[in-house]
């Protein structure tokens, strides 16, 4: 705690005497004579000095003013005023001073001279004597002639001793209200100012500083006192040691250990003055479309040669309606006409597989000859001819697909015969792991347990300083302003003088008086915890307590007390300020609690350059205990429920109060896990419509509920709802808690994946022809055989980019995607068993012409015809043609590029974190708050250098690696974060460290301080005349035994006008006490506190993070070098833990992409048939998705962070179906060139990518609505993106890709198609010619 300024003024001795009248000096005062309104009055005594006999006097002299006793022992003061004087010495000596020889050398000379010096009337002179309570004449006023040399020089030498609180020096409080404005001057008048004045002088004392040698007043001629001073970095007396660097700037000029150098700021990349990035991708796109246009050009010339190329085979395959295949060159001569394009996908958007699963592949009989099929000749190519030339790889790929196929096949017919009992079976097993939400179902809404992973450093870090110090505290805090912000101009008295002031909104008093009431409202709460009542005194932090139980609030009403009288008229309460945000120490600027704010910044926001009259807010922060152990904590949380109702419910036409506990977050995460359940509804509700009437074939009016699909629609979402609850039921299980990213938004996903495949199902199913003899099970088998595999590769597509997004270090999105990826899979299970049993049992219904909802009912057959729609027309003869002609290919390549490069331009601008107040719902009072703490914080948040368990403190040279004192390393522990304070515009660390071990050597150095009666402590203030001093001479450390023995005494004693250096309020909770015993206790952990620098965007919290580990790291090198002791240094803030992950955001967004666009590369390889070409080019577009994507992470300010980075990932995932069914249309069509190529992919897939996924995933679109700002940013934005550019890339960019470098036909696949071809047309000709027999 901060003692009070002045205190050395008690130093201020006496003596009688008459006005000066001699030339070789002679005395002014000498003696007490009683006692006035200040204490003992100093007597007058106009003669000569007298001789001091007695021998303590002379003893006690000689080691406080050597200087003076040197010359003589004939002196101006009496033995009582040297025993005063060395009290008071004292006690400046244990404010600080002492920490600086020359400063405290310096200090003495300037009252040795004032009090003994023979010569006092060469620069004392009185200007005012009155009586004192016995009648004598003494003191009231004098002046005091200096050399400006000689206070300057004693200034210099005090100027940067460091005071009791962080960033704080002595003279903070030694200059009364000038405070951190100090001056020589002002702090030489502050100590001659008597207590009327908020002085501490027994009698005004006026200095006046000149740099004359002599000077004549009232004609009397002066002599200034001019006593020689001792630079800071020098030694005072032989013997003596220099100030140390962390007390006297100039010692640091000549410190042997240098600051270690700090990293070179990085030098942003730049090309002709611009972003380097940037100019590099506009070059490359410039250069790149230049060759474009080129190409352009040059194959439109060229295109001329091909058309006469094309006319000849024309006139060769005159009357033949026929195409070539892709493996004969195009113009060949040799080319045959098979006619595979009327073998037309039965349905887009599922893997295309060729042979008919479970028959064998027949030989033709002759496919030289061309045979006549219902009048048209189909000429067929020698199968030598075709398969010559397969590879293995291709062989092996139509194999795998052939496998695939036929179990997929052969389970659909399976289920399709037995579906009563395995729809039975796949629920059972559905619920009973779903059976795991009743047992242990739990949502996490602790924010450290959401974003902070629990094998993270910093969040060991955090727990070890939980456990061996107790948590930081817990922070209810209220940020008023007033309505009314015009600001008003006052005068007020300062120092001595009237002084006009434009002072800001908050300081209108009856703002103040309202506010106070506030405050005092506040502290009368109380609140009902386990049939007890639980008042704010109760779990509040009192420093003092049990001497003093008040609460340590830090606002400016503990200035005034929080006394409304001392607003009142007749009280200058702007003057009062003034004085108390200069210099908090003053005992009348003193809390109720006993002592100071921490800082004027903690109470005022709104202000510049710490001109506080300025504030345009007030801050009124209660601290309150925070106990490790949780249970503990229930008292406090009631509390805070009470605090948070009632300024819920308070309204005031004068003022605003954005507010918030420490309970604040977690409750309004947890009503946000709650206020979406009404958007979830309507999302499902939509998505059920949309399913009921897309899914529906509806030919005629009066086949409409017959051909409807409301309830399979409806069923399609039940199993969504199913796997959901069984993927938490698993987890729970586990006892794995659910969050609120997992409630909310895994249901839109997996209803997003879940519905393009119902689609991919029902309507191959659908567009599908039954063959000859074929029944329904069959069909549904042989349908499920082709489009299975294409569903599995979805859903392990999804799966795989979620498990892989796991790898994220931050808890909320690693459950979010254990929980997403376990529902896809559980749902493709669903799929495959429930939801394939109900759309069998929907066909039969429908085969049997029974209404949908209403299957009792049946109807008359209606004729069944199947029609192409308009968007599938519209995409055949419109956009595909259009797109794929030479100059929009080269439009849409320049325009990808381009989008591409700007993309890329902008990666390395990508903003990194994520703002807390994105966790909050949108209706949520702590948006007000985060607002407010943005705009008026003033402070940066508390950071601890923690030294771990195992150093010994008691030995001497551990200590000099750890401490500022004299005898202490150059390159010590606090020496060097004063390094790092100094260069706090890299650093992040704002203000010096105070040492408890440093103050502890002050300690024991205090003849006022340690005492002991009977090994037992003995309190400073309080102690009895039995109580023995403990204290060591200032030449000797406390160490061994001694340390071990009188630490905890410090760490009890208060701080008190006695002894300042207690170490109770302010190191209490620093050093971890363990084995205390009679004999003493050992140190455990222990902590050195400062601050960051005003932190407040994401970049600086976690940059602050970084440089306060390459901090820790310097230190424990320090501590580390030369001893075998693993004892290491870590950095501790509230807020490093949710930082920690954006340390290495990059590095991981990289890492985790790579891993899931290889893992998308190895299942679309396998997937798709080991068609490695294929597999690349997926790669490509998706790569390109996800880049674009970022660029508009950057364009739409959605910052990267854990949730972005996972989003980022299942980005990969969901693209793979925007891209992969394209691209193995393509792969498998038999069409001679790749523009042609191209075009029948599109004109297949195109409508089914629009319809099948891209309309489908909107549903996740319903979140733009959601209450929740995280939802809204990182789900609604980024899915927007997903849908919308995977959407453009694999409809406009993926068919011109395809069209100039898609893969080469499989020659196997191909092989496939011309038997399936065979086989289908002997299936449709048998029956008509077994008929005509």
């Amino acid at each position: 705690m901060a003692l009070l300024p002045g205190l050395y003024m008690f130093l201020i001795l006496a003596a009688s005497g008459l006005h000066q009248v001699s030339a070789e000096g002679h005395c002014i005062m000498h003696g007490f004579c009683g006692e006035n309104d200040y204490g003992d009055a100093t007597c007058s005594y106009n003669g000569t000095a007298k001789l001091l006999e007695d021998e303590e006097a002379l003893e006690t002299l000689q080691e406080i003013c050597p200087d003076i006793i040197r010359e003589t022992n004939v002196l101006c003061c009496s033995p009582e005023q040297i025993n005063q004087l060395q009290k008071n010495l004292e006690i400046a000596a244990t404010l600080g001073l002492a920490r600086c020889p020359s400063c405290l050398s310096n200090f003495r000379k300037n009252f040795c001279q004032f009090a003994c010096s023979a010569k006092q009337s060469h620069f004392l002179k009185i200007e005012k004597l009155g009586k004192s309570d016995e009648g004598d004449l003494v003191i009231e006023k004098l002046t005091y002639f200096m050399s400006k040399r000689y206070a300057e020089g004693m200034f210099a030498s005090c100027k940067d001793i460091q005071g009791l609180t962080p960033g704080s020096t002595v003279l903070d409080l030694m200059c009364g209200g000038w405070g951190r404005e100090c001056t020589a001057e002002r702090w030489l008048n502050f100590m001659g100012s008597t207590p009327a004045d908020d002085g501490f002088s027994p009698f005004e004392i006026k200095y006046h500083l000149t740099s004359d040698s002599s000077l004549v007043v009232d004609g009397q001629i002066f002599h200034p006192m001019n006593e020689n001073t001792t630079s800071c970095s020098e030694s005072p007396y032989p013997g003596a040691e220099a100030c140390t660097c962390l007390d006297c700037e100039a010692a640091c000029q000549l410190n042997i250990a240098s600051p270690p150098p700090l990293p070179a700021e990085k030098e942003p990349f730049t090309l002709l003055h611009h972003d380097g990035v940037s100019v590099l991708c506009l070059i490359i796109f410039c250069f790149a479309t230049a060759f474009l246009l080129l190409g352009y050009f040059y194959f439109k010339i060229q295109s001329r040669k091909s058309l006469r190329c094309e006319q000849e085979v024309k006139m060769e395959r005159k009357g033949s309606s026929h195409r070539p295949l892709i493996l004969l060159k195009s113009c060949s001569p040799s080319a045959s006409g098979v006619d595979l394009g009327s073998l037309e996908e039965v349905e887009p958007l599922r893997s295309k597989r060729s042979i008919i699963p479970g028959q064998p592949v027949e030989k033709s009989q002759d496919l030289t000859d061309s045979k006549k099929v219902d009048g048209e000749v189909t000429h067929q190519i020698p199968e030598t001819e075709i398969i010559s030339d397969i590879s293995y790889l291709q062989k092996l790929g139509a194999a795998i697909e052939r496998h695939l196929e036929d179990n997929f096949c052969r389970w659909g017919t399976y289920v399709a015969e037995h579906p009563l009992p395995i729809m039975t079976l796949s629920l059972v097993v559905s619920f009973a792991l779903a059976s795991g939400l009743l047992i242990r179902f739990s949502v996490t809404t602790d924010p450290v347990d959401l974003w902070v992973s629990k094998s993270s450093q910093a969040r060991q870090d955090m727990e070890y300083f939980n456990k061996h110090f107790e948590p930081f505290y817990r922070v209810e805090q209220m940020i008023v302003t007033p309505k009314n912000k015009s600001s008003f101009v006052q005068s007020i008295k300062e120092k001595n003088q009237q002084k006009t002031y434009t002072w800001g909104p908050v300081f209108r008093r009856d703002f103040l008086l309202e506010v106070l009431d506030l405050q005092l409202a506040v502290e009368k709460l109380v609140a009902k915890s386990q049939n007890k009542t639980v008042a704010l005194s109760d779990i509040c932090i009192a420093p003092l307590a049990p001497l003093n139980s008040n609460c340590a609030i830090q606002s400016i009403f503990g200035y005034y007390q929080n006394q409304r009288s001392l607003f009142e008229k007749d009280f200058d309460y702007l003057g009062h300020f003034k004085d108390c945000a200069g210099a908090m120490g003053e005992m009348k600027c003193f809390a109720p609690y006993g002592g100071p704010l921490q800082s004027t910044e903690i109470a005022l926001g709104g202000f510049e350059n710490s001109e506080y009259n300025t504030a345009t807010a007030l801050i009124i922060t209660i601290p309150v205990i925070n106990h490790y152990n949780q249970e503990l904590n229930k008292d406090a949380l009631e509390w805070e429920k009470v605090f948070v109702d009632f300024l819920k419910n308070y309204q005031s036409e004068n003022l605003t109060v954005a507010f918030k506990a420490e309970r604040s977050v977690e409750d309004e995460l947890e009503r946000g896990s709650h206020s979406d359940i009404v958007t979830v509804a309507i999302s499902y509700l939509i998505m059920f419509v949309y399913i009921a009437v897309a899914l529906g074939e509806i030919n005629t009016c009066k086949s409409l509920l017959v051909d409807s699909k409301i309830s399979l629609g409806f069923a399609g979402v039940f199993i969504v709802i199913v796997s959901v609850l069984s993927s938490l039921g698993i987890f729970c299980f586990a006892g794995v808690p659910a969050t609120l990213i997992i409630i909310e938004v895994i249901p839109f996903l997996v209803l997003a994946v879940g519905v393009d495949n119902i689609f991919i199902l029902v309507q191959a199913f659908q567009r599908d022809e039954k063959l000859p003899d074929e029944t329904v099970s069959k069909k549904i088998g042989r349908v499920v055989g082709q489009v299975a595999p294409s569903m599995m590769l979805s859903s392990l597509s999804m799966s795989s980019c979620f498990f892989i997004g796991a790898l994220t270090d931050m808890p909320a999105v690693k459950l979010f995607a254990l929980y997403a990826g376990v529902a896809l899979l559980i749902n493709f299970f669903l799929q495959m068993t429930c939801f394939l049993c109900l759309f069998t049992l929907d066909v039969k219904r429908q085969e049997n012409h029974r209404l949908d909802l209403f299957c009792c009912i049946r109807t008359s057959k209606q004729e069944k015809t199947n029609t192409n729609g308009l968007l599938y027309k519209f995409f055949k003869n419109v956009y595909a043609p259009l797109l794929l002609n030479n100059f929009s290919r080269v439009l849409v390549l320049i325009a990808f590029l381009g989008w591409l490069c700007s993309s890329i331009a902008v990666l390395n601008k990508i903003d990194i974190g994520l703002d807390q107040e994105l966790a909050m719902p949108e209706d949520s009072y702590m948006l007000n708050y985060f607002q407010y703490l943005n705009k008026y914080l003033s402070v940066g948040p508390p950071v601890y250098f923690v030294v771990t368990d195992g150093y010994n403190f008691s030995d001497e040279n551990s200590q000099n690696k750890i401490c500022s004192s004299h005898g202490c390393d150059d390159d010590s522990m606090m020496v060097q974060l004063k390094w790092m304070a100094d260069r706090s515009n890299r650093t992040y660390i704002a203000l010096r460290p105070v040492s408890w071990l440093d103050t502890y050597f002050e300690y024991m150095h205090s003849p006022s301080c340690c005492f002991h009666m009977n090994q037992t402590y003995c309190p400073a203030e309080a102690r009895k005349k039995e109580c023995e001093s403990c204290s060591l001479p200032r030449t000797q450390r406390p160490t061994g035994h001694v340390f071990n023995k009188y630490l905890q005494n410090f760490l009890q004693e208060t701080p008190s006008q006695t002894c300042s250096k207690g170490g109770r309020a302010q190191f209490g909770g620093a050093v971890e006490i363990k084995n205390a015993n009679h004999t003493g206790v050992s140190v455990g952990a222990t902590n050195f506190m400062t601050y960051h620098t005003i932190l407040k965007t994401s970049k600086d919290f976690y940059e602050a993070l970084r440089w306060a580990r390459k901090i820790s790291g310097w230190l424990t090198e320090k501590i580390q070098n030369g001893s075998s002791s693993e004892v290491r240094v870590f950095p501790y803030s509230i807020v490093h833990p949710f930082f920690e992950q954006y340390l290495t955001m990059w590095p991981d967004t990289c890492r985790s992409l790579s891993y899931s666009i290889f893992a998308i590369f190895v299942v679309t390889f396998l997937f798709l048939g080991l068609d490695i070409y294929s597999a690349f080019i997926v790669v490509i577009v998706i790569v390109m998705i996800i880049v674009n994507l970022m660029g508009l992470m950057y364009w739409w300010n959605i910052s990267l962070n854990a949730v972005s980075l996972v989003n980022l990932v299942v980005g990969v995932g969901i693209s793979v179906e925007f891209c992969s069914h394209l691209t193995h249309s393509f792969a498998i069509s038999p069409e001679p060139t790749r523009i042609k190529r191209a075009q029948a992919a599109l004109q297949k897939m195109g409508c089914s990518i629009l319809s099948g996924i891209t309309l489908t995933d909107c549903g996740i679109l319903v979140l733009a609505f959601a209450k929740s700002q995280i939802f809204q940013i990182f789900y609604f934005r980024m899915y927007v993106g997903i849908i919308a550019f995977g959407t453009l890339h694999s409809l406009i960019f993926l068919p011109v890709l395809l069209s100039l470098i898609g893969p080469p036909v499989n020659k196997q696949k191909m092989y496939d198609h011309i038997h399936l071809q065979d086989i289908a047309s002997q299936s449709r000709i048998s029956p008509s010619n077994d008929a005509s027999m």
